[in-house]
Formats: C-alpha cells, structure tokens, sequence
C-alpha cells in the first residue's frame, strides 16, 4: 500500500482553513458594526461528539519485535466504538473580548485496523490482517482568547489565539494469519499475534477564527475554525452547523472535524477525528 507523503497531507488542510478564513472575512466585512455591551456574559455546556478515527499509527519498536509496525486505523462506524464520554466546554466574553476553553475526554475501542508495515522497508499485505483493532484514549483540550473585529445582527466573528493539548493513548492488537518475515536470513520481523501501545502529549499553539451567523431571532449558524502547530508538525479544527438559542440556553447540532499530523518518525500520521456533535448551552 502506498503511503501518503506528509507534504501532500499538510498542503491540502492549510488551503481549506485559509479559504473558510476568507469567506467569513468577506461576510463579515460588509455589515454594519455594533458596539457590544461592557457587561460579563458566561456559558457553559456539553458537546456530545460521536468521532470516527481515520489515519496512520507509527509505533516504536515493541517489547520483543524486531521492526515496529505501522497501522492503518479505518474507515469506522460512528458511535459504534464509543466507550467514554466527558465533554465540556465554557465561554466568558466582556466587550469585545473573550476567554473560552473546551475539554473532551474521549475512549474508543476496538477501531477497525490494519498492519501495513513492519518498519518502513517490510510493507505487510492488507489481507494478512484477520483480527486487528486499535483503541484509544485521551483527552483534547483547547484554550483560546478571542477578540470581536466585527459584531452586528447579522452575527459576530472574533479572532482567536491560544493553545490546544492532546495526551492520547492508542493500543493496537494485531492478529496476522501468518509471521511476517523479511530480517536477515529470512528471519521473523513481527510475529502474527501481538500488542503494542503508546502514548503522545502534544502542545500546540493555534490561531483562527470563531463566531456565528443570525439566521433569524432564534436560529443561527456557529462555526470555528483553528488551525497550529508546536508538538505536532500540523494539527486543524473546523466546527460548524446549526443552532437555536431560547435565550438563557441553545443547542445545537454541529459537525467536528479535528486532525494531527507528526513528523515522519512520530506515532500521529495524518489522523483525522470527524463526526457529529450534539450541543447543550447555558447563558448567564
């Protein structure tokens, strides 16, 4: 199977971001200012997101291999694997500025996998894999200042700047129908049974943008979009859709869609973490 170069899977994100970037400039551009209040205003909620993971593992060596394996996580069924959920996020906003902070804690078993390699010279044929899953564990949290360039009854839309963390754990089980052989003198390089598992504690700092679009007196569009780097080599978020607020509360029904890539040698390469979201906000 060929892999996908890390130039290629970094260029194509940048353009999307810097393209929803744009657009919501040129919306935003165009309408009429408002001065917002000088009072504190609050939130706090729930998002619960149903993730898919779609992406490649390069582990390090494991206890007693030869070569480390690499593994080619997806395509999953939504919610299908979710075993936890912990999500919250929060906003405060006086003015112009704002403070806003979301942590997810996220446990997936079971993710449909498949060794592709065994280091990067034994490449592994796919229909050798008769039983392989992933799962992984972890936590996602983003903390971001915001400030309002632009505020009117057609919505809002504020610049924003911080930091995102992620600690995950991804544990992946293997069963092969045969040993992948290939060391020297035609040795075993990765038995077909085996674990192996590893952990990654990425900071990144990320910048973006973040508001919402009036509909009507009730219905309006959220959306969210960052984009970083630090730890990882590249890591982006975009979040939108749909939303009604009744005054003290709203809800929403959004769509996630977050990635991290790594340098070449690192465990992260080109993951992807999509699926949908169900909002529940407080206003005070």
């Amino acid at each position: 199977m060929k892999l996908i170069s890390s130039r290629t899977r970094n260029s194509i994100p940048v353009g999307k971001l810097a393209a929803f970037a744009l657009l919501a400039l040129c919306l935003a551009g165009g309408a009429a200012a408002q001065t917002p209040d000088n009072d504190w205003h609050f939130t706090v909620g729930i998002d619960g997101w149903a993730p898919t993971i779609n992406g490649q593992l390069k582990y390090s060596l494991p206890p007693g291999g030869s070569l480390p394996p690499e593994v080619e996580v997806g395509p999953n069924e939504y919610l299908k694997n979710l075993k936890g959920l912990i999500p919250v996020f929060a906003e405060a906003r006086k003015a112009r500025f704002s403070l806003f902070a979301d942590v997810i804690y996220l446990s997936l078993g079971n993710e449909k996998s498949s060794v592709i390699q065994a280091g990067a010279s034994v490449p592994v044929d796919v229909t050798l894999n008769k039983n392989t899953s992933t799962s992984f564990k972890g936590v996602v949290a983003a903390f971001v200042a915001g400030y309002a360039v632009t505020e009117g009854p057609w919505g809002r839309l504020d610049v924003i700047a911080g930091a995102r963390y992620l600690g995950l754990k991804t544990t992946t089980d293997w069963q092969l129908s045969v040993d992948i052989t290939g060391g020297p003198g035609g040795g075993v390089v990765l038995s077909k049974t085996g674990t192996t598992s590893q952990r990654v504690d990425l900071w990144d700092g990320v910048g973006g943008v973040k508001g919402r679009f009036n509909l009507s007196e009730h219905w309006y569009m959220p959306y969210y979009g960052d984009i970083g780097a630090g730890s990882s080599s590249l890591t982006y978020q975009l979040d939108g859709g749909i939303a009604y607020t009744w005054g003290w509360g709203s809800t929403g029904l959004m769509f996630r869609h977050l990635y991290y890539d790594q340098k070449d040698d690192k465990l992260l390469q080109g993951m992807k973490f999509s699926g949908p979201e169900l909002t529940l906000a407080f206003h005070f």
